[in-house]
């Protein structure tokens, strides 16, 4: 009589996530250098950087051991993903030039600014968002040399 072993192999935890996050931040940072330059508004090329901070600060949370979930709640606050402490652990500060521009890109990347025309600002109804900034010239963009300075610093980390 034939015996039969059933082997089941055991799961292999790679932890594999740092590093594509890293690989994703990079990847939108290669497409926004394709777009530097042109003009002073550009959503598209704004968009690409601030996620590429986005994505590069969330793979130094998950280099740090911290969990999907944990990730998760920053949502897509950029100042909040640049955790001092986090930073800290790799050896990154934030100049009080990038602390500026990080904000002023927050304000218009946590409300989808970068991404829709119409979005979420403070006193203003949504669908007079977009309209009123064109009108004003798109007043409080971030400066895309500190940002991308910032960035730069956030990529250095080996995940």
């Amino acid at each position: 009589m034939t015996e039969y072993q059933v082997i089941k192999p055991v799961g292999i935890d790679a932890n594999i996530t740092p590093f594509a996050f890293q690989h994703y931040a990079k990847d939108f940072y290669e497409a926004y250098e394709k777009h530097k330059g042109g003009p002073r508004f550009s959503p598209a090329r704004l968009f690409l950087l601030t996620r590429s901070i986005e994505l590069a600060a969330k793979a130094l949370h998950l280099g740090q051991g911290r969990t999907v979930s944990d990730v998760l709640r920053l949502d897509h606050d950029l100042e909040a993903a640049c955790e001092p402490e986090i930073l800290a652990a790799y050896g990154i500060s934030i100049t009080a030039a990038e602390e500026v521009e990080l904000k002023k890109a927050n304000e218009y990347y946590q409300r989808k600014g970068f991404e829709y025309f119409l979005f979420r600002m403070p006193g203003i109804p949504v669908d007079r968002s977009g309209p009123q900034q064109a009108a004003s010239g798109w007043l409080g963009l971030p400066d895309e040399g500190v940002l991308e300075s910032l960035l730069g610093k956030l990529l250095m980390p080996r995940l």
